[in-house]
């Protein structure tokens, strides 16, 4: 068995240990940390083995990956992962340079936190600011009701470092924060959360909201009555705003319960059918849904220009 202790793992950039669950991608031979492997559930060298299949008849299988290693910026001398030209993001498999510290096209960080903090002389670590972290400083194995914060993350998708320390003050303190997106969107963040049951009734009531002060403002325009729907507007506008203050405080206990929720469902439905790749059903599920943030925004410029005038027939 070769021995990869000391060898550098491509995704967390951490020395391999002998006491580390290490998989092996069977195409190029690169060696990972099995939670690392798991974050994107192939190898991040994935778009070069094609290289291997076709130079496999002409020169040996090391050769071929050796070239593999030296097209992927992975150095000969110092092992699997390192880079001489440029370095592989875990995330986006772009290629930056030598030495980049985030990603030139995700904004990945891509070293390892404690070796550059490491780095730095000890008379100037005080007041250092804390490095980006995508766990916002949670533990990826610490679990909430059976369920592990890395997979929550997985779930997530985008902007985790907020929402997982968001999880974690809500698990430990049942404290939120206010979150000014919902509030701002209401029922289109959840839409675009994947948070179907809460945002599609959300949403209805703020496009039934829109509708009707939009047609009650268009019969002010055209009739120049104001006293007869001032109270109206009133109270649609005390409804809005108590519809976005009730998402602004509690969208991010909502979200947790039902991150929470999913993931479970998801265990027990790869438990039923083994065929069934867990990691990449929490991906799939998870994350956001930005189609349909561009789909409403034209429905609300529908709903607010020209619904009003089509019910009314163009007059009143």
């Amino acid at each position: 068995m070769i021995n990869y202790q000391g060898k550098q793992c491509p995704i967390c950039k951490r020395r391999f240990e002998e006491q580390d669950d290490i998989v092996v991608c069977p195409d190029c031979g690169t060696p990972y940390h099995r939670e690392c492997y798991s974050i994107n559930n192939k190898c991040i060298y994935e778009n070069q083995h094609q290289l291997l299949k076709e130079r496999n008849d002409n020169i040996s299988q090391s050769d071929a990956i050796n070239d593999i290693n030296k097209n992927t910026g992975k150095g000969d001398q110092e092992g699997v992962g390192e880079a001489s030209e440029f370095i592989v993001c875990p995330r986006c498999e772009h290629s930056n340079p030598s030495g980049s510290a985030f990603c030139n096209k995700c904004g990945y960080f891509l070293n390892d936190p404690q070796e550059i903090i490491d780095e730095i002389p000890q008379n100037i670590k005080e007041g250092l600011p804390i490095l980006f972290d995508p766990m916002g400083g949670v533990e990826p194995n610490e679990e909430v009701d059976t369920v592990k914060f890395g997979d929550l993350a997985k779930m997530v998708k985008s902007n985790t470092p907020y929402y997982m320390s968001v999880f974690k003050r809500i698990k430990d303190n049942n404290k939120s924060k206010f979150n000014f997106s919902a509030f701002l969107f209401n029922g289109m963040w959840f839409l675009f959360r994947k948070q179907y049951k809460v945002g599609i009734p959300l949403t209805v009531l703020h496009f039934v909201i829109l509708f009707y002060t939009s047609l009650i403002q268009y019969i002010q325009d055209v009739s120049k009555i104001i006293s007869n729907f001032s109270e109206i507007l009133e109270i649609l506008s005390l409804l809005q705003f108590a519809v976005m203050l009730f998402c602004g405080f509690f969208a991010n206990k909502i979200y947790f319960k039902s991150c929470i929720e999913k993931v479970k469902k998801i265990k027990e439905d790869c438990k039923k059918d083994p065929s069934l790749d867990y990691n990449k059903q929490l991906l799939d599920y998870g994350g956001t849904n930005s189609k349909i943030i561009f789909l409403l925004f034209l429905f609300s410029v529908f709903v607010s220009q020209y619904l009003p005038i089509f019910f009314l027939g163009g007059k009143l």
